[in-house]
């Protein structure tokens, strides 16, 4: 509940799996086709950081989701480039290391319908998954 308290609803959706808590990014934006955050987005990340800091002996698993679009070998190598990012923007804002883990899932596991713009939106996210460790 701390983490579902502190995020505004409207950028974050907190869900609960088998794996533990997940917190989705939904409107985290990159540079298109590149792990490159656009300016400003780091923020969202440095919130939830924040969050994450006080949760103590958790891992974190960091996982990344691309719209399903062109071939699978690039959808899946872009998504764990960006969980990588995202991983390493964890770490800065003083999450240890040995806490965070990332993986891709390229377009595997849509939420969203890729043949419609608002589909393909939704299905580029990135889940941060507060491990039932």
């Amino acid at each position: 509940s701390i983490v579902s308290s502190n995020l505004d609803s409207k950028d974050y959706e907190v869900t609960e799996k088998a794996e533990g808590i997940s917190v989705t990014l939904n409107s985290l934006h990159f540079v298109a086709d590149q792990a490159v955050l656009l300016p400003g987005e780091d923020q969202k990340v440095k919130t939830i950081a924040n969050i994450l800091k006080t949760i103590p002996d958790r891992t974190f698993m960091v996982v990344g989701h691309t719209a399903d679009i062109g071939h699978y070998a690039n959808q899946q190598k872009l998504s764990v480039e960006r969980a990588q990012e995202i991983a390493n923007l964890l770490k800065q804002s003083g999450i240890a290391p040995d806490r965070i883990l990332f993986t891709g899932k390229g377009g595997t596991e849509p939420v969203g319908d890729n043949r419609t713009d608002e589909g393909k939106a939704k299905n580029r996210r990135v889940e941060i998954i507060i491990m039932e460790d």
